[in-house]
């Protein structure tokens, strides 16, 4: 470098020498911004210092020193002709392309449906993510597919052909943006360019379509982000649904998972919806993915972000966003065994079909168990299904065999313990079970878990006409007060959810009872007195068991 002061004679001249260097960075120490770099020429590496003052970019952007990575190449400018204490004044820094990763962004700002809502910020958030994966994350520009106000059948097409192309990947960065609405079954389609939402399952995109096809890849690491609930901006929202929930509709079971291979990032928890941020035009969850790929979820430095990474960076970046913060849901995939196969699932409907047959040939019956259980390894279900046979074809010392062995293994499988209840009150052996009915309910307590809907329902229905007629109108004389009161606490404990079917059961036990002792005060014939007296003893009058009702209750959990 040169500087002359000169009118027309040149009266000063001011040189400085520097020299340029071009390497590969080999190993960094952030504390003390010193480069170890390969110079092509050296067999050894050479360090250098990149002081406060020295100008760092990247591409045509000025970066931190902490934005370096190991293996950017490197164009350097510095003042050091003898290489001994090289302090640094310029870099340029270019980052190579990693060719096993691969991006796909799917980015549905436009809808022709008037009463849909445009997200015209989805446009800042594509160009700011493509330029972080590519310029930041080492994409190569070519392996970000972008797939933009696509039109339903162009997205049935294209996203099948765009995993394809990334099947040799090692990573998969998969993002959707853009509305998505549930129908009236609760089922959950993405939204296309020609979405109408008065026909949302006939002109959307099936979400659980759309994750079969990611779970169809054969991808080793793929993440999908998922921005499916957006603040409507003056229109009608299509859903208040939030994208977690939204996942949630596919994400199946224990034994059916909906997602084996795929990580879900959903932009949102619980009532929470994407939004424009208030100091650009950028959305919420799409200007925290690209400063997740620019570095911010690199926490190790190693241009790989693992899903974990990915998932604490959008977490911090989202709590204190600007406007409303968005609290991101991780859903993992389960790739373990599925509980029970699908041949125990067979095996398992066939022996309830047998359960609900008037007549039950106790051989058949038994072989059916077998099976089942063979199948079934140690799972409850065919135990507890067997078990309903058993009492049902009056074997009530076999069956309360096979309940409690099966009960010390799965203690909190409530139908058992149902089947246990029936057991004992089928068997006249009321004072156990209202013990057995107190052990349940103070289980369900613990566990802090209780049946769903209509199995609640029948439960606890069941258990209060249960109780007041093994009070009232059995001829128990084991059965104390105090395990009355016992049973009476329990059920309190659990809230109105139980104990409002809780006292409908016992008011209907109580009118049968009422009735039983208006027949004996009105009859004058002895004879007449003691039939009533005797048929006021006996259950049939108050309860009838359903043994469908809980086998359907048992099937039920074989998809859990």
């Amino acid at each position: 470098h040169i500087k002359l002061s000169y009118d027309r004679v040149v009266h000063r001249i001011d040189a400085r020498r520097t020299f340029e260097e071009t390497g590969t960075i080999r190993e960094i120490a952030y504390g003390v911004r010193s480069l170890e770099v390969t110079l092509p020429e050296r067999a050894a590496p050479v360090t250098f210092v990149a002081p406060a003052d020295c100008l760092i970019k990247l591409g045509s952007e000025e970066i931190a020193f902490d934005d370096l990575r190991r293996g950017d190449q490197l164009q350097m400018v510095h003042e050091s002709p003898d290489g001994n204490n090289i302090q640094l004044r310029e870099i340029t820094a270019s980052r190579p392309a990693d060719p096993s990763k691969w991006a796909l962004l799917i980015l549905q700002a436009e809808y022709d449906d008037a009463e849909v809502a445009q997200l015209d910020y989805l446009a800042a958030d594509r160009a700011a993510i493509q330029t972080a994966l590519v310029e930041r994350y080492g994409v190569l520009p070519e392996q970000v597919l972008v797939l933009a106000n696509e039109s339903r059948i162009r997205l049935s097409r294209a996203i099948p052909e765009a995993l394809q192309k990334a099947a040799g990947a090692k990573e998969l960065f998969v993002l959707f943006a853009g509305h998505a609405a549930a129908d009236d079954a609760g089922k959950v389609f993405l939204a296309s360019k020609d979405f109408d939402h008065q026909r949302i399952a006939e002109s959307g995109v099936p979400l659980d379509w759309f994750i079969k096809q990611l779970e169809a890849s054969p991808v080793p690491e793929k993440v999908l982000l998922f921005d499916g609930s957006h603040v409507s901006e003056g229109k009608a929202a299509l859903t208040q649904a939030s994208a977690a929930e939204m996942i949630e509709t596919i994400r199946g079971t224990r034994s059916r998972p909906g997602l084996k291979t795929t990580t879900v990032i959903a932009a949102g928890a619980t009532g929470e919806q994407d939004h424009r941020r208030t100091s650009d035009n950028a959305g919420a969850f799409g200007f925290a993915v690209a400063e997740a790929f620019r570095g911010q979820a690199d926490k190790d430095r190693n241009l790989r972000i693992t899903p974990s990474e990915l998932f604490e960076s959008l977490e911090r970046s989202l709590a204190g966003a600007r406007g409303e913060a968005l609290h991101p849901t991780m859903f993992l995939p389960n790739d373990s065994p599925p509980r029970l196969t699908d041949e125990a699932i067979v095996a398992l409907r066939g022996l309830g079909a047998i359960l609900r047959q008037n007549k039950i040939d106790p051989t058949e019956a038994r072989e059916a168990f077998a099976k089942a259980k063979e199948l079934s390894g140690a799972q409850p279900e065919a135990p507890a299904l067997y078990s309903l046979i058993l009492i049902k074809n009056r074997q009530f010392d076999e069956a309360q065999r096979l309940i409690e062995e099966t009960k010390a293994a799965h203690p909190n499988f409530w139908p058992l313990q149902e089947a246990d209840i029936w057991c004992h009150f089928s068997d006249r052996q009321y004072r156990l079970g209202v013990k057995e009915m107190t052990d349940l309910v103070a289980r369900l307590a613990a566990a802090k878990s209780l049946p769903a809907g209509s199995d609640l329902e029948r439960m606890f229905v069941l258990i209060g006409k249960l109780r007041e007629f093994a009070e009232k109108a059995s001829d128990d004389r084991s059965l104390t007060p105090e395990a009355i009161a016992a049973l009476d606490v329990a059920v309190s404990k659990l809230g109105a959810a139980a104990l409002e079917p809780y006292g409908r059961g016992r008011e209907a036990s109580l009118r049968v009872i009422s009735g039983f002792d208006k027949n004996i005060a009105d009859a004058t014939d002895r004879l007449d007195i003691s039939k009533h007296m005797f048929e006021r003893r006996q259950m049939r009058h108050y309860i009838t068991f359903s043994f469908d009702s809980l086998a359907d209750a048992i099937l039920a959990k074989v998809d859990e």
